[in-house]
């Protein structure tokens, strides 16, 4: 280094050197904990400045995230955890930004839609899409968005994934019909086409939701909003008239028509469904096989010879008390009729069904594989016996209504009374029925009449009085009186809660026959010890009541174990770095480890999903009381189900406190490294000869004069280092960029081309300097990306890795890759390995060619 100093320069270190010698420099031993330089920053203090100008940082993030410019961008903010994705600023500009970066993301996925584009179109609404809500979902409870505003935009996504599907559905599947048509298929060609039926009936039904929803998203702005209403709307209007000639061209319209002789019904007491099939110009459909759908209760039919069916009908998840339910008919797939819709009235009485629950295995540990498996339904009457009952009832009714009225028109004639005010009443047991004369008609209520027997009063008579006068008693046949044969018949399409303790383990839906399974390891979080394990049907005002069942298992406590795995000091910082795990080495990831210092918990940290953790601490001065410290780690959460455990104790020494002398020391140090010739200085000797504090003043003067001059020498020979002038490749030679110290993503007046931090990079490489290599390659992409596009420079990486991917870059997978790498390198005390920064600089290379 000194030979390639220019010789006046080179003289006067000489010099200095000279006088140094002889008088003996000063210098605290404990000055290099605090030298500056790469190492010397701490990684948890890291920031980026806001910028000054808000317009031009603005601009960037408005035009990548909302190209449409009605959206406020979140001005940059300071950047306190590299995890965190936008840091904390104004809680309204954070809302505004995200409500206009999701509205984007929905816009731009219509029009990938409306463009076929199906992939692109659900990417847009994909992991970024989640990142998105997840942060607004945080931020909506400070500006006073509701939950329910909140999650439409959830619900919204969804659906708009669901309806990219269908209609990607529909067009595969459409693409297969015309191949069979085009074949002259017949067989697979209506296959397809009532295949397409189900799947063009999907598209409209998202539609629908989707119209519905963004209808009520003013939030969006009226421009966006009716652009993607009228995008989500093309798709839909397409597949209609497309099926439309598919079902011109295979199928005959059909019509079906229900009738159901009892209204009222329940669970336990089925509704009998009579029902008819013709065709549009009434020819009956004869001796088809079909499905007919009811609710959710699918049931296989056969009709006869008129085109004529019945089926039994048990409701399990419809509305109670008066509902409307939609019934489907479904032939075979190869019929050439296309089946029918219709929709019924019914008053539905709700009925409270058992639930049993069996947890298997009974003593259960973290990650066992955990099954609760058991059935919904009720013991009621067999439904041939209940129809049966019913005919029986409906029979007898009509004789007794004949019956009734001879006696009623008997009375009136005898007495004499007006028959406008006179009443009929008929009694079974305890229950009656009032009718007027006029009618004489009545209902008998069925599902009473099947338990009339337990009636206090004698159920075998049925009187009949006029205006409380009895005119007939009459005995009830034993075809209405006889117990009914029970069975136990599932309750199918039944949604269920599965818990253990307080911790929800997930929700599972009952099969045809009632039958529920769900299985899963057993989560941390479940509480040690004897737990109950509950399964709840908890939806309310429905044909089935809420109902739950309980057993319980015994959770085992699991042993953890805590690692520090690095604990280093630079300067007054503390690094730490560790791993939480089961004593068998399984990862613990989102668990909250203490950091303690002598006893004290001074920290706590949260680790990663492989059980990793690392944070940063800033060390005391060592005093009179003490000089070293204990850092242990430790973990303890009683309310999961995994044991106590803490780290060996690592001693670490603190620092000497700084005194006035002390204080100087960075400046020399910094002076030294700028000279390069730190070897030298370091071998001052440290003595009092006893010379005056004037000459030792004036030789560090005419050390300050020659950093002068060395760093003067050193900016015209390889040019301005700053962000402000960096000369281009021809000019800067890569050996004074090293010397530059790291660089500086954020700045915004960088003109240094891409290609002068790729090769930094490569010979950060061959200088076995990973981490520098690393971060030198992250910003020669970050570099050539922002001079070809809007894409903003003043933003943290994580949000530049956002901007990307809101982009739609093709390379946004890369440029993640390399922010995880920068990330590592830049704030991890790890760092990264000679691996990781070489693959790192092979994908900067590939991005800038």
């Amino acid at each position: 280094m000194l030979a390639r100093l220019p010789a006046v320069v080179t003289s006067v270190l000489v010099c200095l050197l000279l006088v140094s010698a002889s008088v003996g420099a000063v210098v605290d031993p404990v000055s290099d904990s605090d030298a500056s330089g790469p190492d010397a920053q701490s990684p948890i203090q890291t920031q980026v400045a806001a910028p000054e100008n808000a317009n031009e940082s603005g601009a960037n993030a408005t035009n990548e995230s909302d190209p449409d410019g009605q959206f406020e961008p979140v001005p940059v903010v300071d950047h306190e955890d590299p995890r965190t994705a936008l840091g904390r600023g104004n809680a309204r500009a954070v809302e505004s930004y995200l409500v206009g970066s999701m509205s984007n993301r929905l816009t731009r996925s219509a029009r990938l839609l409306a463009a076929d584009e199906y992939p692109e179109a659900r990417a847009l609404l994909g992991p970024e899409y989640d990142s998105l809500y997840g942060r607004y979902d945080d931020v909506r409870g400070d500006v006073g968005v509701s939950q329910e505003a909140a999650e439409r935009y959830a619900v919204v996504r969804d659906e708009q994934v669901a309806y990219i599907t269908a209609v990607q559905n529909y067009t595969l599947v459409r693409e297969d019909y015309l191949e069979a048509r085009r074949s002259a298929d017949s067989f697979r060609s209506r296959r397809l086409a009532r295949e397409m039926e189900l799947q063009a009936e999907a598209v409209v039904e998202h539609r629908d939701n989707l119209v519905a929803n963004y209808t009520i998203m003013p939030e969006m702005g009226s421009d966006r909003q009716n652009e993607t209403i009228r995008l989500v709307s093309l798709q839909a209007i397409e597949v209609t008239a497309l099926q439309a000639t598919v079902r011109d061209e295979q199928f005959v319209d059909t019509r079906l028509r229900l009738r159901v002789p009892n209204t009222t019904g329940s669970f336990a007491a089925p509704y009998e469904l009579q029902g008819t099939v013709t065709t549009a110009d009434g020819i009956p459909l004869a001796n088809e096989s079909g499905q007919l759908i009811v609710g959710t209760q699918r049931t296989p039919v056969q009709t006869d010879a008129n085109g004529s069916f019945s089926a039994v009908y048990r409701p399990t998840t419809v509305p109670d008390g008066a509902a409307t339910v939609e019934a489907r008919f479904f032939v075979d797939e190869q019929s050439a009729y296309l089946g029918d819709r219709t929709t019924v009235d019914l008053f539905v009485r709700q009925e409270t069904p058992t639930v049993s629950v069996d947890a298997r295995p009974t003593t259960v540990a973290f990650g066992d594989e955990f099954v609760v498996a058991g059935r919904v339904g009720a013991t009621v009457p067999t439904a041939a016996s209940y129809v049966a009952r019913t005919a029986d009832v409906n029979a007898f009714r009509d004789r007794l209504t004949a019956a009734v009225a001879a006696e009623a028109r008997a009375a009136y004639a005898a007495n004499r009374t007006p028959p406008v005010t006179s009443t009929v009443r008929v009694a079974i047991g305890d229950l009656q029925t009032v009718s007027r004369p006029e009618t004489v008609a009545f209902t008998l209520d069925v599902t009473n009449l099947t338990t009339v027997r337990g009636s206090p009063a004698d159920p075998a008579n049925l009187s009949v009085s006029v205006d409380e006068t009895a005119i007939r008693a009459l005995p009830l046949p034993a075809s209405l009186t006889s117990p009914l044969p029970t069975e136990y018949v599932g309750a199918g399409n039944v949604t269920l809660v599965v818990a253990i303790g307080d911790l929800r383990l997930g929700t599972t839906q009952t099969a045809a026959d009632g039958r529920y399974t769900l299985a899963a390891p057993l989560p941390q979080d479940a509480r040690g010890g004897t737990q109950p394990v509950r399964v709840a049907l908890v939806a309310t005002d429905r044909a089935l009541a809420p109902a739950v069942a309980t057993t319980n298992v015994s959770v085992q406590t699991t042993p953890t174990r805590v690692r520090l795995d690095e604990v280093t000091t630079r300067g007054r910082e503390l690094l730490l770095a560790g791993t939480l795990s089961t004593a068998n080495d399984e990862p613990l990831g989102d668990q909250q480890v203490q950091i303690r210092v002598d006893g004290t918990v001074v920290e706590t940290v949260r680790t990663a999903a492989d059980g990793t953790f690392e944070t940063s601490l800033t060390l005391p001065d060592r005093d009179e009381s003490r000089s070293t410290v204990s850092v242990v780690a430790g973990f303890d959460d009683p309310t999961s189900n995994l044991g106590p455990s803490q780290s060996t104790a690592s001693v670490v020494t603190l620092p000497a406190p700084r005194t006035e002398a002390a204080t100087e020391v960075p400046v020399i140090t910094q002076l030294r490294e700028a000279l390069g010739i730190s070897e030298v200085l370091v071998v001052l000797p440290v003595v009092d000869v006893g010379l005056s504090p004037g000459l030792i003043a004036g030789a560090v003067g005419v050390l300050v004069a020659v950093a002068g001059l060395v760093f003067v020498a050193r900016r015209r020979r390889a040019g301005p280092v700053t962000a402000a002038g960096r000369r281009h490749l021809d000019d800067l030679s890569s050996e004074a960029f090293l010397d530059a110290g790291r660089p500086d993503p954020t700045d915004a007046a960088d003109t240094t081309p891409p290609a002068v931090y790729l090769r930094a990079a490569h010979e950060s490489l061959a200088a076995s300097n990973p981490r520098l290599a690393t971060e030198y390659a992250y910003v020669a992409v970050r570099r050539h990306l922002a001079a070809d596009s809007a894409l903003p420079v003043r933003v943290t990486h994580r949000e530049f890795l956002r901007a990307v991917r809101d982009g739609g870059y093709d390379i946004a997978d890369v440029v993640d890759t390399l922010t995880t790498a920068y990330e590592r390198a830049a704030f991890s005390p790890r760092g990264v390995s000679p691996d990781d920064a070489e693959q790192a600089v092979s994908a900067a290379e590939r991005v800038i060619g």
